[in-house]
């Protein structure tokens, strides 16, 4: 995570993910072009299977370069 102490956000990058009943949000906190703060949103259940997820956890992770500052469930 970067410090954010003296750092104002001035935009957030919302990214929804549509699972079936397992959607989850990928929010990009913003300073300039910087992101500086990466927010996962958790909000359901798992319906759909490995098929399901399989893609769209391949394009959070290419969105976060793998690293999630707050997971929210």
């Amino acid at each position: 995570m970067t410090n954010t102490t003296n750092m104002q956000v001035d935009s957030i990058n919302v990214r929804m993910y549509r699972g079936g009943t397992g959607d989850f949000f990928a929010l990009l906190f913003k300073t300039g072009d910087a992101v500086t703060f990466k927010m996962v949103i958790d909000c359901g259940c798992i319906n759909g299977g490995k098929d399901t997820f399989k893609p769209l956890v391949n394009d959070l992770a290419t969105l976060t370069g793998g690293e999630v500052d707050l997971l929210v469930v």
